[in-house]
């Protein structure tokens, strides 16, 4: 193995985690807006504090927007991934520059921009925030009872 695939064997496997990281941070996000959740429901109906439901709605918010942002993420890593994939597929180690994911992050941005909105509602995205949002301000809207 040359130096220049070894060094893209090494980016791979860098993005790679990268990408197993994100996936791992939006379902510690998703545990997170449901824990809360919970407790705020719990509270809210306990003390009959109809606020409380329309603040989960607001945090299920929150946390649906820092998954996708997230998962937006994904999109930049993927592209890189995908190119030293096709490198390593056609044999073309020699000709391909290694360590270039700022980049190919950058070129790709450039073009086409953050892809939060884009991943904002696809359905691995939108569960289970939007469900809690929407349960939320049912409650809300029906003061708690």
């Amino acid at each position: 193995m040359n130096s220049n695939e070894s060094l893209l064997k090494d980016e791979y496997l860098f993005l790679q985690e990268s990408y197993d990281n994100v996936d791992r941070k939006c379902l510690d996000i998703k545990g997170w807006n449901i824990t809360l959740s919970a407790a705020l429901i719990a509270a809210g109906f306990q003390f009959h504090a109809e606020n409380l439901f329309a603040v989960t709605a607001l945090a299920s918010m929150i946390f649906w927007y820092m998954e996708a942002f997230y998962r937006g993420l994904t999109f930049f890593v993927r592209n890189r991934i995908e190119q030293i994939e096709i490198v390593f597929q056609n044999g073309n180690c020699k000709s391909e520059k290694p360590l270039q994911i700022y980049s190919s992050w950058d070129k790709l941005f450039k073009k086409e921009g953050k892809q939060t909105l884009k991943y904002l509602f696809k359905g691995h995205v939108v569960l289970p925030h939007l469900f809690i949002m929407i349960i939320c301000l049912f409650f809300y809207l029906l003061g708690g009872t």
